[in-house]
């Protein structure tokens, strides 16, 4: 006998709390599974807090929406609206796991279980960037962020000289990929980018004088090769700026910073016989 929606919808939620049904049994299974997949995620009572106040408001307006009732299926037709129901509601939640990944994402630290999704979704935004001046700018951030989590680490006791190690690595790898965009931009673009990363650089190693003390053991030599790679970039771009008006300023070779100054003597007067070109 073919069951209305309302007894169709209790026998299925008996099912899910335990109740043996065998045509609700592959159906209980993907709940039981979903639930075990968001009891994995454990997350402090603030973080929680935010992501629901966050969904709701992005959530907000269509949860207002007026929902029509829903037709009752013809003969044949309930099972597979029901696997059409249940299906759609596991990509909601998949949906809403990755919204609340995302979310929870952004305060995680090496270490922790969202710290990579939180790197995955600084290089898609990268990715998506495609002004360059605004890219380079959003690499310098994202360096940044590197030392804000250095920063974090201290305050978390369960932190380990392998975090400190992999935000050091990070920093480095984000650091470089941010001085060769700007380097780029500013020796092509009347120097600009050059001031912004100079001046980032020498913020940078205020940031990390001061966090030296609380360095790990097992971390300082790393510690110290990226306040070296600091020192390497402000020095990099007073030598870039000093050569502005020169015609070359760069000798088209690079390194992990980006490309080399030019040597020799600065030719300036044949730069404005030929009217500014490099």
């Amino acid at each position: 006998m073919r069951l209305g929606p309302a007894a169709a919808h209790e026998r299925f939620e008996h099912a899910v709390e335990g109740t043996p049904d065998p045509e609700f049994a592959a159906d209980a299974r993907i709940v039981a599974r979903l639930r075990e997949r968001a009891e994995t995620v454990v997350l402090p009572t603030a973080t929680r807090a935010r992501i629901a106040v966050g969904l709701l408001s992005e959530l907000g307006p269509a949860t207002q929406a007026h929902h029509r009732p829903a037709p009752v299926p013809r003969a044949g037709e309930h099972r597979r609206s029901r696997f059409g129901i249940a299906l759609a509601a596991a990509c909601c939640l998949l949906l809403v796991f990755g919204a609340l990944g995302v979310i929870a994402s952004r305060d995680a630290l090496p270490g922790q279980p969202f710290y990579g999704l939180k790197r995955g979704v600084e290089n898609a935004s990268l990715g998506l960037t495609l002004d360059a001046n605004a890219q380079a700018r959003k690499r310098l951030h994202v360096a940044a962020q590197r030392v804000q989590d250095l920063e974090a680490l201290r305050t978390e006791r369960s932190a380990s000289p392998a975090n400190y190690l992999d935000a050091l690595q990070d920093f480095d790898s984000e650091s470089s990929a941010a001085a060769r965009a700007s380097i780029q931009l500013g020796t092509n673009s009347g120097g600009s980018a050059l001031t912004q990363l100079r001046d980032w650089a020498r913020t940078r190693q205020l940031q990390l004088d001061r966090l030296r003390p609380g360095i790990p053991a097992p971390a300082r030599a790393r510690f110290a090769e990226s306040t070296a790679m600091l020192q390497a970039i402000a020095e990099r771009t007073t030598a870039l700026r000093e050569r502005l008006g020169c015609e070359r300023i760069t000798s088209g070779r690079q390194d992990r910073i980006g490309m080399l100054p030019a040597t020799g003597s600065c030719s300036d007067t044949a730069v404005r016989a030929a009217g500014g070109s490099r």
